[in-house]
């Protein structure tokens, strides 16, 4: 039986998790350590991480880094649609800037973004604050470390319910 379930993750510069402290995003790395999911960062995310220091740094460029893409015509369709719902007001900044490249990256990779970036009351915008209409409009799915571990663990049970059902069926010693 394949272990790998097929959930790309891109960790947000805000939970690359430098010092191992946060539960959510430790449970998550075990499990692409252990070749159950795939963790990546984008390019860009380990860029803003460099300027967090070394340790920030050094965690980020440890996972797989997404390059973003070249843009065409469509492709500026795509991100200025993804800024248009995220920065209504424009994209004023270069953080702003970052994230929709960041998302535009999620979606070219069909991965998730896993983030903390909004959606709370002191931040009821940025990018969680418009997961419903990212996933609405683009099929941009964004999360933070707790929902994507619920998920991931949701899935982890399925696929080893469908593996005790074959071996019943087939008649053979269940897969490790």
């Amino acid at each position: 039986m394949d272990r790998r379930l097929p959930i790309a993750l891109i960790i947000d510069t805000c939970l690359t998790n430098a010092r191992g402290k946060l539960p959510h995003m430790n449970r998550l790395e075990k499990w692409s350590k252990d070749g159950v999911i795939y963790i990546y960062a984008t390019d860009v995310i380990q860029k803003e991480a460099e300027k967090g220091g070394d340790t920030l740094g050094r965690k980020a460029w440890s996972r797989v880094g997404l390059v973003t893409p070249p843009l065409s015509a469509d492709d500026w369709k795509l991100w200025n649609e993804i800024a248009a719902i995220v920065f209504p007001r424009g994209v004023l900044t270069d953080s702003q800037r970052n994230d929709v490249q960041t998302l535009y990256t999620t979606k070219k990779f069909g991965a998730i973004l896993v983030t903390n970036d909004g959606g709370s009351k002191s931040q009821p915008g940025g990018i969680l604050g418009h997961a419903k209409e990212l996933w609405e409009k683009l099929r941009i799915r964004v999360m933070r470390d707790s929902e994507a571990v619920n998920m991931v663990g949701e899935e982890i049970a399925e696929r080893d319910a469908r593996e005790r059902r074959m071996a019943v069926l087939k008649r053979r010693p269940l897969a490790e």
